[in-house]
């Protein structure tokens, strides 16, 4: 399903729907479980709500730190195996569950700290102003596959990400863009939930206080859970089509990734394609 040279933009879009249909059966468990991952945090919350302090604040949970940490390593680790599986799906190669959770596994703490590469960039960049910050997400958003698909290491990820997309970024964006509609849209749905759920239970003594007594619906939760792990495939479909559309663009010969459509090497009339 991947195409076999540089594609225009609605070819990659309709490659990226073909790979999303194509898998969603294969991934259904692993989507199942990364939906369990994504509620996982609303239903502990729920199960036991903090204790709101004599000064309105509510203390740090050191239990609730802890399932933040393993919730955020086991999306991590399952987002990983459902992006292995897609490409394995859009190969032909195997797209069992276990081959996906064994690949990711073994490449878990690379892929771990890219991730966190990653997020630090990105909150740099936001922090010095933000145009950088979503320059460089765009621009290193790659990484994950770059670990995960072509054994690099976490460093070398990010420099052949961004090789990757410079002189492609609007064009990266707009698959992004497009692979993000459905979490556009399960977004406003679960927000528009948690609202009306805050102003539900918010009751006139709470409210005086300032004191919000609130915890997500049973439908926001339903929603997350059966939405969370189809935005990651539909997401994952556009990411991977358009990772492998960038890598046709750049000359085998070259360990760094110079793009023969951009940046062409002395001799060749690759100038201006793009």
């Amino acid at each position: 399903m991947y195409t076999d040279r540089p594609s225009g933009l609605g070819d990659l879009v309709w490659s990226a729907l073909g790979l999303v249909r194509a898998s969603f059966l294969p991934a259904l468990p692993l989507l199942l479980l990364a939906g369990v991952i994504a509620v996982m945090p609303d239903l502990i919350r729920q199960a036991t709500p903090p204790p709101v302090g004599p000064d309105g604040f509510v203390p740090l949970d050191p239990n609730l730190i802890a399932v933040g940490v393993f919730n955020f390593l086991a999306a991590i680790f399952v987002v990983g195996a459902v992006s292995v599986q897609m490409d394995q799906v859009a190969r032909g190669g195997d797209v069992s569950v276990v081959y996906a959770l064994s690949r990711t596994f073994a490449r878990f703490f690379p892929l771990f700290g890219a991730m966190i590469l990653y997020y630090i960039c990105v909150a740099v960049g936001i922090v010095l102003m933000v145009i950088p910050g979503l320059v460089l997400m765009i621009s290193l958003i790659f990484v994950g596959y770059c670990v995960l698909l072509d054994d690099r290491g976490p460093v070398d990820a990010l420099r052949y990400s961004r090789v990757l997309v410079k002189g492609h970024w609007w064009r990266t964006s707009a698959m992004v863009g497009f692979g993000s509609i459905p979490m556009a849209v399960l977004s406003t749905v679960s927000g528009a939930g948690e609202l009306s759920s805050m102003l539900v239970q918010i009751d006139p003594d709470t409210l005086a206080q300032g004191l919000p007594s609130y915890a997500s619906s049973s439908r926001t939760i339903w929603i997350t859970f059966l939405g969370g792990g189809v935005t990651h495939l539909f997401l994952d479909g556009f990411l991977l089509v358009t990772y492998t559309d960038l890598k046709l663009r750049q000359d085998p010969a070259q360990p760094d990734g110079i793009d023969i459509l951009t940046e062409p090497l002395p001799g060749n009339n690759y100038a201006g394609l793009e």
